[in-house]
Parts: structure tokens; C-alpha cells; sequence
């Protein structure tokens, strides 16, 4: 299977029926929130992907893809805004028909302290790189350092969990669950493949665990980007 040929059977599907939930609420503010939300995913995804693949985190045979683009496969690239819309439209759906009894009016921002982890962040990646981490952990740490700071700025600008926490992490939950399990099956039909030595070795179904938390990490940080703009 081409990784085309896997986002028309299993990611378009699943793009499909978020986007029947939210169609009914759906409302130009929505879109306008997508589309910001797009262009920052791809914006900060892109490089974070490049690296790990020149790194050799992982990789795609190039008899699966159509194309590069630089570093990427042209369906990794489109993988990102793929996912940034079944987030973004399960989101939409779910606030519409769910009731979230922990929803409540979003806090003032707390800028300060957003600035403060913003401005630690290269101070951690300069003790990152003269410290030896042990090559198992290469996965994790550029998960984990990559995406956490986001998560972090994102609670102290907009909320513990940007207001609506059903919403939120319903649909993070709901897609990076799901994407999981797609994962297992592209890992067994060789869509794409990782090194052995740079995971901690432990495996969810096949998946190593720092892919299903890429998975759930990416997704929750979509559904609070949109929650920001949208919500």
C-alpha cells in the first residue's frame, strides 16, 4: 500500500465523518480558524518531522510516496493538515452536541508566565545538546521537548484546557486514539519505519509508545490551537 493510497482508505474516512458532525454548526469563524490553525501546524511541524527524519528517527521507503519535499513525503505534508481538520471539525461537532458541565468562561491570559517558559525553551535546548542522553530517548526527548512548551504557553494564554475541556480533549483523545490504531497498520505494511535503537523499545499494538503520544500530543495541541481561535 502507497501512503496515498492509505489516507484515501483510512484517514479520508475519518475526515469524512468529523466533518458530517460539524457541517451543521459549521460557520465562517470555523474556517477562518481552520485555516490559522493549518498554516501554524504546518508552519511548526514541518521542521520538527525534517529533522527527526534526517536524524533517521524514521523514514518512508521512496517506492510508497509520489514525492519529496525537501526531507518529507508530499502525504506526510498533507498528513499534517489532514489531521488538523478531523481535530478541528470533531471539535466543532462535539461542543455542539455534548453538554460539558466543566466548561466555563476562559481565565486572563497569564502572559508572563507564557513568556517565561517561551523563554526557557532555548535554554533547554542548549542543555539538551551538551547533555548524553542515551540514543533510546532521541524519539522521546524531540517529542517531548517540541511539543510540551506549546501545550504549556497554550493553558496559560487560553485556560486549563482552553475552556471546554470536553470539546478539547474529547477530540484529541477520540483522533490521536484512532490514528494510533492506523499507525499499527502503515507501521506492519511498511508505509514508513523507525530505528529500533533511537526508541525506548516499548510497543502499543505495534506502535512504539512515543508515536501514540506523538499522536495524542499532536491532536491535543490542534484541538486547543482551534479552540482559541474558535471557541
Amino acid at each position: 500500500m502507497t501512503y496515498r493510497a492509505f489516507h484515501i482508505r483510512f484517514n479520508a474516512p475519518l475526515l469524512a465523518a468529523a466533518a458530517a458532525l460539524a457541517w451543521p454548526t459549521w460557520c465562517d469563524r470555523d474556517t477562518a480558524a481552520l485555516l490559522i490553525t493549518s498554516a501554524i501546524v504546518m508552519a511548526f511541524t514541518f521542521p520538527w518531522d525534517s529533522w527527526a527524519v534526517r536524524q533517521g528517527i524514521w523514514d518512508f521507503p521512496d517506492d510508497r510516496v509520489l514525492f519529496r519535499v525537501g526531507r518529507l513525503p508530499i502525504e506526510e505534508c498533507a498528513f499534517f493538515l489532514i489531521e488538523t481538520a478531523q481535530v478541528s471539525l470533531l471539535a466543532n461537532g462535539l461542543a455542539a452536541r455534548l453538554p460539558d458541565p466543566w466548561a466555563a468562561d476562559r481565565v486572563a491570559p497569564m502572559w508572563a508566565a507564557a513568556g517565561g517558559v517561551a523563554a526557557a525553551w532555548p535554554v533547554a535546548f542548549l542543555a539538551l545538546r551538551r547533555a548524553r542522553l542515551p540514543r533510546r530517548m532521541r524519539y522521546l526527548v524531540h517529542l517531548l521537548f517540541w511539543m510540551l512548551p506549546v501545550v504549556a504557553i497554550q493553558w496559560l494564554i487560553g485556560g486549563a484546557w482552553i475552556g471546554r475541556p470536553v470539546a478539547v480533549c474529547g477530540s484529541a483523545l477520540l483522533v490521536g486514539g484512532v490514528l494510533t490504531l492506523f499507525d499499527a497498520i502503515a507501521i506492519r505494511r511498511g508505509i514508513w519505519f523507525f530505528d529500533e535503537s533511537q526508541t525506548l523499545g516499548i510497543k502499543v499494538g505495534g506502535v512504539p509508545i512515543e508515536e501514540a503520544m506523538f499522536f495524542l500530543l499532536t491532536a491535543l495541541l490542534v484541538a486547543q490551537s482551534y479552540a482559541l481561535f474558535a471557541m
